[in-house]
Formats: structure tokens, sequence, C-alpha cells
């Protein structure tokens, strides 16, 4: 999951240019959503471990969402990110109902 965060910390960097060139240009409150959830995702891709970490990164997912008011391809990468987390979530899932089972190739005698 630190992984996915870090990738997404480089796809909203790179959002910047986009904004600044098809947007419109870039206001002082567009550079500091980008820039701050960009920093928001590097701390929580630091705090993996914790429990309540799933549920900030979440969160950052609405956060990123959100960055329709930014620029659209903000929000729209967003939404692609999202659906990637969807994926994550149902592979974990998937994952925890196996342990539970004893169905993991490492549980098999």
């Amino acid at each position: 999951m630190a992984g996915v965060l870090i990738l997404e910390v480089i796809v909203v960097l790179l959002g910047l240019p986009v904004v600044a060139k098809i947007g419109g240009g870039l206001s002082w409150l567009s550079i500091s959503y980008i820039c701050g959830l960009a920093l928001l995702m590097i701390v929580a891709s630091g705090l993996q471990r914790r429990p309540w970490a799933l549920a900030l990164n979440l969160g950052l997912q609405v956060a990123f969402i959100l960055g329709f008011f930014a620029h659209p391809a903000i929000g729209w990468l967003g939404v692609l990110f999202a659906g990637v987390w969807g994926y994550i979530l149902y592979l974990r899932r998937d994952v925890q109902l196996r342990l539970k089972e004893g169905l993991l190739p490492g549980q098999r005698d």
C-alpha cells in the first residue's frame, strides 16, 4: 500500500504542469491543494503499519477525487486510483478469507 501511495504522489505532482498548461494557470489554492495532498500521501506511506492506515489511505483517495476543483484531470486520476484501491481491498479480503479457511499454500500439509 505504501508503494501505491508513492506512485500516487508522483502522479499528483505530475498534475501540476497539466493544471498550469491546460487548466488556465495555477492559483495559490490549486498549488497548495496538489502539493499538500502529495505531502500527506508521503507521510501516509510511512504510517502503513498503523491499524488506522487503511482508513487514512481511503480518506486520501476521497481528497484526490475532490481534486476536480483544481482541474478535472486531477479528479479523474483520483477516480482511476480509487479503482486501484478497490482492487487492493478485494485482494486483501480474499487473502484474509483464504487465511481463515487454511487455503493458502503455506498452510497446506
